[in-house]
């Protein structure tokens, strides 16, 4: 009897270690269920916010290459300008040269002109003298001194 006794009590007391094995592993099998919801949650939300990162990045990139592109048609414009601008005044500036030195031209043809004219009736003038004088060194000749032409 000692022997079913014992037999029995062993027998409670295995059937308490067997289910408290059984609950243990229970809860070991829920934890690592659980630690594989959290997991899985986590990679959800991490592969979320990834995404989320990707778009950003790849949407900042094409915004760098809009700005970029910007800022190269700004300088391309405003170099255009600058280079628009040079021309003009260098335009301008052939322009004012040539304003210049046709006026030069004209005040030298005026003054030329003038110096000419002055020079053309002061030859004139003398022309005149010299024929004035020869006709009356001819009118003396034939006149006062007949006798002497031979001589002259």
């Amino acid at each position: 009897m000692r022997r079913a006794a014992s037999h029995l009590m062993h027998a409670g007391l295995v059937k308490g270690f067997s289910s408290w094995r059984e609950y243990a592993a229970e809860r070991r099998v829920g934890a690592h269920k659980a630690t594989q919801a959290v997991a899985c949650w986590r990679a959800a939300a991490a592969a979320a916010a990834f995404r989320c990162w990707v778009e950003y990045a790849a949407s900042r990139r094409v915004a760098l290459v809009q700005a970029g592109r910007a800022v190269a048609q700004w300088r391309a414009a405003a170099a255009a300008a600058a280079f628009g601008a040079w021309l003009e005044y260098k335009a301008a500036q052939q322009a004012a040269a040539v304003q210049a030195g046709k006026a030069m031209v004209r005040w030298r043809s005026a003054a030329t002109a003038a110096a000419f004219r002055a020079w053309a009736e002061g030859a004139d003038l003398q022309h005149a003298k010299r024929s004035r004088l020869e006709a009356a060194l001819r009118t003396m000749q034939n006149q006062v001194c007949p006798p002497f032409r031979r001589c002259l």
